[in-house]
Formats: C-alpha cells, structure tokens, sequence
C-alpha cells in the first residue's frame, strides 16, 4: 500500500511539473522536470507506469483546456528521456553512461522538435532570436540601459552557436535529473544506483588537447570566411571543448586541495572563478597534456 501511495504521489509531482511549465515558474522547475518520470519509470514495472503516465496526460489534457495539446507534448518531450534514464538505472548501467544517453536523448528531441517546427509550422529560427534579442534590448531599455541595435552579422552569430546552446542545455538537464534522481532513488531503497566518481578522479583524454588545437588553427584561418557548415560546427566545437576544459580546471583543484587538506569552501570558490575568468581553463588544458597531479601527490614515508 506504501508503495501505491508513493508512485501516486510521484504522479502528482509529474503532473505539476507539466503544469508548471505554462506557468513562470517554469524558469525553475524546468530543470527538474524530468526526475518525477525517472522515479516512476524506475520503481514500478513498465505496464504500471503506462497506466500511470496515461492517468497524467488526461487529467493535464482536461486541466489545461485549450493548452492540453501543448501538455500531452510537454509530457512526451519528458517522457522519453525519462524512459531511456530509468531504464539504464534498472540494468544497473554506469553513471556516465546514463548522463551521456540522456544527453543525446534530450539533445535529439530538440532537434528533431526544431525540424518538425521549422518544417510543418514555417518556424524561422533567425527571426525568433532577432525578436528576442529586441525583445531584451527593449526591456533594458526600458530600464535606463541604452544599447545598440544588432547587428544582422551578430544575430547570425547568435544563430550558429544553437548547437553548443542546445547541447550545453541537454548536458545539464541530464546532469541535474541524474543528481536528484539518483538520491531520491537511492533513499527509496533503490539497490545500486550508478555514481559518478568524485570530480577529484575525473581525467579527459588527452586528444581533446589535440582536437581544440588543430580547430583553433583551422578557424584561423577561415576567421573570415564565409558562413558553411565547416565554420558552424567549429563555432560549436570550440566552446565546447573550452567549457570541457573548464570543467577540468575545476576538477584539478579539487585534486589539490584533497592533497594538500585545503579547507572544503575553496575548491568551491573556485568554482566561481572559473566562471568569472574563463582564461583560467588553461590549468584544465595543463591538466590534460602534463602529469601536473604527480607533483602535488606527497611522497610516502
């Protein structure tokens, strides 16, 4: 009975997460959306949660009146990488394992989502961002900021770096529903939930070096080229590899300060740094190509 009351009241949390998201509190709990699904579809058999998962598209539909289309959507978009998450939770698969299927996962539907947009509804992708972009500029403008006009170069600009926002975004919705997903699970009794390592022993292989070199040679060279595909996707592939990087700089002094007995709060810090001053990704990159870790490790007595 325990166990029937908990699924429903995991049903429930779905449901307002689907809710949620015509509301501005979307803003926050996007980001969680998908972690009711992943408990369903991990703790009850697949029959259970399709009765489940069709009891929330009803009542969404019934709820959200003219809406319910965009619900049921809503709900589907969650839903499959929800499946694909609990299904790897279930065969007991790795940590990166999961992060990088659900990535992918998300990362597909947003593309397929934008084809079916662009395709079928004449969605401009161009013309949304332009409109948001004036958009924004209106409300600062609103505020006493003054600023310029953009540039058609720099909305195309904002245009071609989709794919790294898409990614970016997919990476971290699939970071933070496998973060939540996994305690919840794991207090639920939930036996041998993948965890990822700690960030101290995380290591990138030593080709991303090499790839983020010969892209940045290449792109000087086509600096001022023409847009194709080529420069498209070292616009992508570049920020990428730094926000990897980034990553790996954080992750070294994590390393450190295990060594060195460093108080918890720095390494934390530290964190914020990296964001204020996005150079300092060169540690990671020294990280990666150098046995930097063996000159911190302290010899034994």
């Amino acid at each position: 009975m325990r166990t029937r009351w908990t699924s429903v009241a995991w049903s429930v949390a779905a449901l307002l997460m689907i809710l949620s998201l015509f509301t501005p509190l979307q803003l926050i709990t996007v980001s969680f959306a998908i972690v009711p699904l992943v408990v369903l579809y991990t703790t009850l058999k697949v029959r259970t949660f399709a009765i489940h998962a069709a009891a929330i598209a009803l009542i969404a539909f019934l709820l959200m009146g003219a809406y319910g289309s965009a619900a049921i959507l809503f709900l589907c978009y969650l839903m499959i990488p929800a499946i694909v998450i609990g299904h790897l939770y279930k065969r007991k698969s790795q940590a990166l394992t999961v992060l990088a299927a659900g990535t992918c996962t998300i990362l597909l539907e947003s593309l397929v989502l934008l084809f079916i947009l662009s395709t079928f509804l004449d969605f401009q992708l161009n013309t949304f961002i332009a409109d948001s972009i004036r958009a924004s500029l209106q409300i600062m403008e609103a505020s006493g900021i003054q600023m310029l006009e953009p540039s058609p170069e720099a909305i195309q600009a904002v245009t071609q770096l989709v794919p790294f926002a898409l990614t970016v975004s997919s990476l971290f919705f699939a970071s933070v529903t496998h973060a939540i997903g996994r305690r919840i699970l794991t207090a639920m009794g939930q036996p041998n939930i993948p965890a990822f390592k700690p960030l101290k022993e995380w290591m990138l292989p030593k080709s991303f070096v090499w790839y983020y070199f010969v892209a940045v040679i290449i792109n000087m060279f086509l600096i001022n080229s023409e847009s194709s595909y080529f420069t498209i996707i070292l616009a992508n592939l570049i920020p990428l590899l730094q926000l990897a990087f980034s990553v790996q700089t954080v992750c070294f002094i994590f390393y450190v300060a295990s060594e060195r007995k460093w108080a918890r709060a720095i390494p934390y810090l530290f964190i914020l740094l990296v964001y204020i001053f996005p150079p300092l990704r060169i540690i990671g990159i020294l990280d990666i190509a150098f046995p930097l870790r063996q000159s911190f490790v302290k010899p034994k007595m």
